[in-house]
């Protein structure tokens, strides 16, 4: 009877410990579908090779890793920059933007039409994940190897410091 009870405490205890684990992971896979369906198509890589010929970025919002920067400059910790981020989804007003040079280059975003659980979960998402140059922004020189990195077409009017 005891070994009984030990294995199911046994049980019990791995199965609870892993519970958050998942809960996590599903929230950050909802997350990440929220964002792709809502967020990816301005914030991310849009590519127009019929329109120019040559793959230059069409961007329509600054790249998804430039807004993390800049929001986590001000917002380090977790709760503040997802409040900030969720805030910013929910009501964008250029005179609350951090990002005035981007207002200023692409104009207000138009408030999305998303709920706010989804805001909650795109606001997390952003906060958890690593923006690469390749998931949000896509300008063919490397700043450090060009000297006209500043001036090329896809890069003007915003700092990659």
């Amino acid at each position: 009877m005891n070994i009984f009870l030990i294995q199911i405490t046994l049980i019990l205890y791995v199965t609870l410990m892993h519970l958050p684990v998942a809960m996590a992971n599903e929230q950050t896979s909802a997350g990440a579908r929220a964002y792709q369906s809502s967020c990816a198509q301005c914030h991310g890589v849009v590519q127009h090779k019929a329109a120019t010929g040559s793959g230059e970025t069409a961007r329509q919002a600054p790249p998804m890793h430039a807004v993390k920067k800049r929001y986590i400059k001000e917002y380090s910790q977790r709760e503040a920059f997802v409040t900030a981020i969720k805030d910013w989804i929910n009501q964008p007003d250029a005179k609350k933007a951090r990002m005035h040079h981007a207002v200023h280059r692409f104009g207000l975003m138009p408030p999305p039409n998303i709920d706010g659980n989804s805001a909650q979960l795109i606001a997390e998402f952003i906060f958890d994940t690593e923006f690469t140059h390749e998931m949000g922004h896509s300008c063919p020189s490397k700043k450090s190897k060009c000297d006209k990195h500043r001036t090329h077409k896809c890069c003007k009017g915003h700092n990659h410091q």
